[in-house]
């Protein structure tokens, strides 16, 4: 598994105007949940949502973070692999871009990846339109395929940092940040 123990940025570019006539000015929003995993862990999760005008562009910054502080036990359950979200006006994104933040480490199946390019944008999509359970009209970015993301929707579709071109699991999936007797790098 080769996993991101801190967060992944997106940035999507807003190619409408209805979020941007509405707000006319930067905002964010922070959401925060958790709760337990079938390993016995609690999860925990955050994602920051930020506007921000360049020009006369507008831009949409995600900031995920796994901030699940129960490693014990680690499974599959506990790697965040994506977000879905809405908004309460019709906005239409262009994806941009997936990075790894600053001091943000490449976990590759016990050891620690070194010199690992910030660009995960071959390992996560994003895609828009999507119906999970009783809700439609989603946005979602993704590590994960889970039947929604096919390899065109990748952030970069020029690259493939591992394995198949489809979004793959938990090979870029978000770990909980460095606990106490992980291994340096």
């Amino acid at each position: 598994m080769i996993a991101n123990r801190i967060s992944v940025r997106f940035v999507a570019a807003f190619a409408g105007t209805a979020l941007v006539a509405a707000s006319a000015h930067p905002w964010s929003a922070l959401f925060v949940g958790g709760s337990p995993a079938p390993s016995g862990n609690t999860l925990a999760a955050s994602a920051l949502f930020q506007t921000r005008q360049v020009g006369s562009s507008w831009f949409l910054d995600v900031l995920l973070t796994n901030s699940s502080t129960d490693i014990s036990g680690l499974t599959r359950a506990d790697v965040l692999t994506g977000v879905f979200f809405s908004f309460s006006s019709p906005v239409s994104l262009t994806p941009l871009s997936a990075t790894l933040p600053s001091g943000a480490t490449v976990w590759n199946g016990g050891s620690v990846v070194s010199g690992h390019t910030s660009n995960v944008g071959g390992e996560w999509a994003y895609k828009t339109g999507l119906t999970v359970g009783s809700f439609s009209g989603l946005h979602g970015a993704s590590s994960s395929g889970l039947g929604l993301f096919g390899p065109g929707d990748r952030f970069d579709t020029a690259q493939n940092l591992s394995g198949p071109a489809d979004p793959d699991g938990l090979q870029y999936g978000i770990l909980p940040a460095k606990q106490d007797g992980w291994p340096e790098p």
